[in-house]
Order: C-alpha cells, then sequence, then structure tokens
C-alpha cells in the first residue's frame, strides 16, 4: 500500500467519523430539547395547581411533579407566558438545561474526539504494517530477479487479505525456486545427451570417413574388398541411424514430453509383444524363453508401446549374456497393490561392484562381448519404468546369472 492509498484511507475515515460525530449531536440536541419541553410542561403544571388553591395544595402539586397530572396547565401556561416562559423556549435561556447541554456537547466532544484519535491510530499501525509488508514483497521480488532466493521472512502471518497475498507470494517464490532448479538441471541433462550423442556419433562418422577416404584414394581395390566397405558403411550407418533415433527416445522420456496411450491392458500381451521381434536372435543362440505365473489377470493400466520397449531391451540384454542354450524365465507375481515383473536368466553375471552403475547412460562393462553395443537400452528402460510409476533393482552373481525385478504400483 503506498502513500497515497494510505491517505485516501485516513480521508474516508475521517469522514466518517465527522458523519457519526453530526448525527450523535443530532440525536442528542433532539433529546435534549424533548426534555427541555417536558420539564417546561411540568413546571407550568404546578403552577397552575398553585394558583387555583387558596392554600398549598400538596396533593396536587404532587400530582403534576410525579404523575404527570396536567389538569391545571393551561391556568399555569397563562400565568408564565407573561414572563416568556413557555414550551419552546431556547435552551441557553433555560438555566437548569443551559448547564446540561453544555456538560452533554463537552462530553460527546471528548468521546467522539477519544474514539476517533485510536480509530486513526489503529489505522496508522495498521498502513504501517501494511507498508512494512509492501516494502519486504518489493524488496523479495528484486531478489528474484537478481536470482537470490534467499529467504527472509520476519513477519508472521496470520489470517487477513494482505497476509495471504503474502503467503502466496511465498509460495510462488517457491514454485519459481523450484522450476528454476528444474530447468538447471534440464539443461545439465540437456548437455550431458548432447556430449554423449557427439562422442558416440564420433566413431561411425569416424570410421565412415576412412572408408570412404580408402574407397576414394584405392581405385584399383578388387571387387570384394569394395563390397566390405560398402557393408561395413553400411553398417555404420544403420548403427548411427539406431543410435539417434534411441537417444531422440531417451531425450523424450527425460525431457517429460512423452504423451502415453495409457490402457488397462494385461502385462502378458506387453511381454508377447516385447519377445516377439527376439525369438529369432534367442533360435540362433538355442535359447529358450519361458514366461511363468500364477492365475491371475495382471491387468496394469500402462502404453503397451513403451513398456513393451522397457521389457525388450532387458530381455535383449539377457539374450546377449547369455550363452548358446542358455534360458530366459520371465516370472509374474501379483497382488492387489502392486504387480510385478521378473527377467532371469543363466548368463555370465554382472561383477557386484558394477551393479548400480548398469542403468547409467552409455555404460559399458569392460568385458563387454558386443564392441558395437552402446549401453543405452538399460537407461532406456529404467527410465520408461518410472515414467510408469514404476521401480527397478538387479540382482546377480558372477557365473550364474542375472535377475531385473520390476514392480508396478497399480
Amino acid at each position: 500500500m503506498d502513500l497515497n492509498e494510505r491517505g485516501k484511507n485516513i480521508l474516508v475515515a475521517s469522514v466518517l467519523f465527522l458523519i457519526f460525530g453530526a448525527f450523535l449531536i443530532f440525536v442528542f440536541n433532539s433529546t435534549l430539547k424533548e426534555i427541555n419541553n417536558a420539564y417546561i410542561k411540568q413546571n407550568i403544571s404546578i403552577i397552575g395547581a398553585l394558583s387555583k388553591s387558596k392554600s398549598f395544595d400538596e396533593d396536587k402539586i404532587i400530582a403534576a411533579i410525579t404523575k404527570g397530572n396536567y389538569d391545571d396547565y393551561s391556568i399555569g401556561k397563562d400565568i408564565l407566558e407573561k414572563y416568556s416562559y413557555k414550551e419552546g423556549l431556547d435552551l441557553s435561556l433555560n438555566p437548569i438545561m443551559n448547564n446540561i447541554e453544555k456538560n452533554l456537547y463537552r462530553n460527546i466532544i471528548i468521546v467522539w474526539i477519544t474514539l476517533s484519535l485510536i480509530l486513526l491510530f489503529l489505522i496508522y499501525l495498521r498502513d504501517k504494517k501494511n507498508l512494512m509488508l509492501s516494502t519486504e514483497l518489493i524488496n523479495r521480488a528484486n531478489r528474484i530477479i537478481e536470482g537470490d532466493f534467499s529467504e527472509n521472512n520476519n513477519y508472521k502471518l496470520k489470517d487477513g487479505t494482505f497476509e495471504t497475498l503474502y503467503e502466496s507470494f511465498s509460495l510462488m517464490e517457491d514454485r519459481i525456486k523450484r522450476d528454476i532448479s528444474e530447468l538447471k538441471k534440464e539443461k545439465i541433462n540437456l548437455k550431458n545427451i548432447i556430449n554423449d550423442i557427439s562422442h558416440q556419433l564420433k566413431t561411425p562418422l569416424t570410421a565412415l570417413i576412412s572408408y570412404n577416404y580408402i574407397l576414394k584414394d584405392y581405385k584399383n581395390m578388387n571387387n570384394y574388398d569394395i563390397e566390405n566397405f560398402i557393408e561395413l558403411s553400411a553398417g555404420q550407418l544403420e548403427r548411427m541411424d539406431w543410435l539417434t533415433i534411441t537417444l531422440l527416445k531417451y531425450a523424450r522420456l527425460e525431457g517429460d514430453v512423452v504423451d502415453y496411450k495409457m490402457e488397462d491392458i494385461s502385462i502378458l500381451d506387453t511381454i508377447s509383444e516385447a519377445i516377439a521381434p527376439l525369438k529369432i536372435k534367442a533360435e540362433e543362440k538355442n535359447q529358450n524363453i519361458s514366461i511363468n505365473y500364477e492365475n491371475g489377470s495382471f491387468i496394469l493400466r500402462h502404453d503397451i508401446k513403451w513398456i513393451s520397449e522397457a521389457l525388450s531391451n532387458i530381455i535383449k540384454n539377457g539374450i546377449e549374456h547369455t550363452g548358446n542354450g542358455g534360458k530366459i524365465e520371465i516370472l509374474i507375481r501379483e497382488s492387489p497393490i502392486y504387480l510385478e515383473v521378473e527377467i532371469k536368466d543363466n548368463g555370465e553375471g554382472i561383477e557386484e561392484d558394477k551393479l548400480k552403475k548398469i542403468f547409467e547412460r552409455f555404460y559399458k562393462n569392460s568385458s563387454e562381448k558386443k564392441p558395437k553395443s552402446i549401453g543405452i537400452g538399460l537407461a532406456l528402460s529404467k527410465s520408461i519404468i518410472e515414467k510408469h510409476n514404476g521401480s527397478i533393482k538387479v540382482k546377480s552373481k558372477l557365473g550364474e546369472g542375472t535377475s531385473f525385478i520390476i514392480t508396478f504400483i497399480k
């Protein structure tokens, strides 16, 4: 609240108090006039009673004073009018009422001034507090503009419009601080993704440049070598294509811009879709993929396309790290609260000190048997699962196999 607003409020309050004071004076003045007329009327009746009596008639006088007996009013009126004493006589000409009037007006003025000062003081205190809060809000806004979110709240909030505004401002400040923090994290994440993309594309691009250089400079190369270099180039191009698509998917997931098509579907259908493109790869290694579960519907609200891709990456990882004749087992368990999918293999296993790293983007085991692997599949799967209100953990024993346990909250 600025100074002009404070001045307006004080002016309005002053006008209202002036009106109230004038009204109070009017009421008291009317009351005094009524008292004055009744007083005069009584006196007139007393005089009338006395004039009719040859001697002091106590009963009539008392009746006129205490019972309002005005039988002799007209007689008394004729007598006192000779001395200008009659109804409507001005208060200032009536000694008794004149003193009462002065005392009454003085008390009214004292009370009115006291109340006015008290109210004005209360308004001043209120406006002073509001001004302090306004100044604090302005200072906080300036600090936010400068990127300083250090909290400096010296005021205890209570019920009230301005206090509600102050608290809402605090909530807004917290939200801005949180959003800026998230934007910084996203910026760092985007920077890391761009660096990773650049790093991952550098290898196939370097290979393509080398192949192109060889094909260009060695014109006497036989057809077999030429076809071999063309196949190598095609392989690198396919790798770049797959890498670009996968990284874009990961970036969309991390940026939370994926529009999931959520449906109530049995997880069995999703698992079947995840296994379908991997059957040939498993058959080449004479591996067996089995699905085991007890009776149940296994209905889960999810996007079948994305969850099938997440499961497919994990199953593919098991196929690649399990030898010929191995087995991939998929176990499904359900309760009223959660649905659990376990994907386990009897492959080579993972060293315990490396278990925490396997979900990191582009992490590859130093003993990786597949040099073309870029290590993004499990990171992608973890991100997809977590976006579906799920979690994933891994257990492994070197030389015995690995188990991925995925839990979805219903």
